[in-house]
């Protein structure tokens, strides 16, 4: 696709506007532009010219492919322009970064697959990110990357408290008492403890946190996520500075950010089958990108291949 956009900017620097008529692709300019060169190139390319000039015609969210890997795992919002749906949600964390306001502890709840996990790590970028503290993470630099690959970092702990073993997180939460935040190894980096599935903590690990959060030093974050608001302990609950629910995205916002993937993938936008693969997702924009993940492998899909 990138070669299709080079193509049209090199053409809009000649004068030569694009147009679709149906099933048909219309092109005028000078005359002095239009050689025969120039149409011999933009036949060899007009499907490519096509499919993106039908996709520029309906609404789309521009979302960068980050590697390698799954769709879910390339396509994962990383800053807050690239998160569909959830505009209540996304309007605080904005806030806040806007204003330099970070509250310290956070409790994002809804189904899952609505957001609330990616949310996290936006902020998570946002505090250490190179450009930050900003909620338009650069999603480049070494700190960046080491939250989007997945590698360890000193100052981000995440844990899954119904995956994890009592004992191993007590373990955790014993070592943070007696050593502070992992985080504060790399200098004056903010540390962050996402734990997620957090109505999974038995009381005495809830309370523990509770010691955490209460007296919370400035550089240190918490953010908890939960599928089951109403089985977190409430004194915990109580002192999450902010709480937000994450609620099903709607169809349109789905069809929006399928279609953005579809154009960095090169893939031939289905409208029925992006339609029907959004409605199946039920308002879970995750669920979405694995089932457009599924269906183009399935043949349901197609890519297009540049020509040269």
């Amino acid at each position: 696709m990138t070669k299709t956009i080079e193509l049209i900017e090199k053409l809009k620097d000649q004068s030569i506007e694009l147009s679709l008529a149906g099933e048909n692709l219309l092109y005028k300019g000078p005359s002095i532009a239009l050689g025969a060169e120039t149409i011999a190139e933009i036949e060899r390319h007009k499907p490519d010219l096509m499919a993106y000039l039908r996709l520029q015609s309906v609404e789309h969210i521009i979302i960068e492919k980050k590697g390698a890997g799954d769709f879910t795992q390339i396509y994962r919002p990383c800053r807050i322009s690239e998160v569909v749906g959830n505009e209540s949600a996304k309007k605080i964390i904005a806030r806040v970064f806007n204003d330099n306001r970070i509250p310290q502890s956070f409790l994002f709840h809804g189904l899952s697959g609505t957001g609330k996990t990616t949310m996290a790590r936006i902020i998570e970028m946002g505090l250490n990110c190179q450009q930050g503290p900003t909620c338009e993470p650069c999603c480049k630099c070494a700190y960046c990357r080491s939250i989007i690959d997945r590698r360890g970092n000193l100052a981000v702990r995440e844990i899954n408290a119904v995956e994890k073993l009592k004992d191993e997180l007590l373990t955790i939460l014993q070592e943070i008492d007696a050593y502070g935040f992992g985080g504060i190894i790399e200098g004056n980096r903010k540390s962050v403890f996402l734990v997620d599935e957090c109505h999974g903590l038995t009381q005495e690990q809830a309370q523990l946190f509770l010691k955490y959060v209460e007296d919370a030093h400035e550089d240190n974050y918490f953010i908890f996520c939960t599928t089951a608001f109403e089985k977190v302990l409430p004194t915990l609950r109580d002192r999450c500075i902010f709480q937000i629910e994450f609620s099903r995205v709607p169809v349109r916002e789905i069809l929006r950010l399928l279609r953005g993937i579809c154009l960095q993938e090169q893939i031939e936008p289905d409208e029925e089958v992006l339609r029907k693969i959004a409605e199946e997702a039920s308002g879970k924009p995750r669920v979405a990108v694995n089932k457009l993940q599924q269906s183009y492998y399935a043949g349901n899909l197609k890519r297009r291949t540049m020509q040269e």
